[in-house]
């Protein structure tokens, strides 16, 4: 059990023990925007974009932890410790925001906003273990699902009555 639910916190740990200073990534948002920019690379043909998270394998005490940091390893890696008083409370935001209107009955069930926030609840679990609200959420397969509930929406459920830029 300690790999799995400890071990993101232990590498976390040993990552910034390991660095008196943290080295910034190369590029802007490297490893907290990963699938974002490696899709601009896809469709630019920039192979520099292309590339995989930077996620050493660590053990402790000869115990193997893994190679999963929490969220808070790419923030830091990307923008230092001031990435989490940025990054964090957009992703309170995003969460708190709408799980209140959608508890308030602000928000429709079959709403775009509905539909976001169920597509982004994994992320909200898996946190401890990776950076996956801005992994899912800036990543291609995000816009193109929310386009495709979008034209479902407007064809199944409002019968294409409604006009078609309107978003609830």
């Amino acid at each position: 059990i300690f790999p799995y639910l400890g071990g993101p916190i232990v590498n976390l740990d040993i990552f910034l023990q390991s660095h008196s200073s943290i080295d910034r990534s190369d590029l802007f948002g490297q490893e907290t925007f990963i699938y974002f920019i490696r899709y601009i690379g896809e469709q630019t043909g920039n192979s520099s974009l292309i590339y995989s998270t930077n996620l050493s394998f660590n053990s402790l005490n000869g115990i193997n932890v893994g190679n999963v940091y929490t969220t808070f390893y790419a923030w830091i890696q990307d923008f230092g410790y001031m990435g989490i008083f940025f990054l964090m409370p957009i992703l309170s935001y995003w969460y708190s925001d709408l799980y209140s209107k959608i508890k308030n009955g602000k928000i429709p069930l079959f709403s775009i906003k509905f539909l976001m926030f169920a597509y982004s609840f994994n992320s909200l679990i898996m946190l401890l273990f990776s950076n996956r609200f801005y992994e899912d959420l800036f990543n291609p397969v995000f816009f193109k699902f929310v386009i495709v509930a979008f034209i479902l929406k407007y064809f199944l459920i409002d019968d294409g009555k409604k006009k078609f830029l309107i978003i609830k």
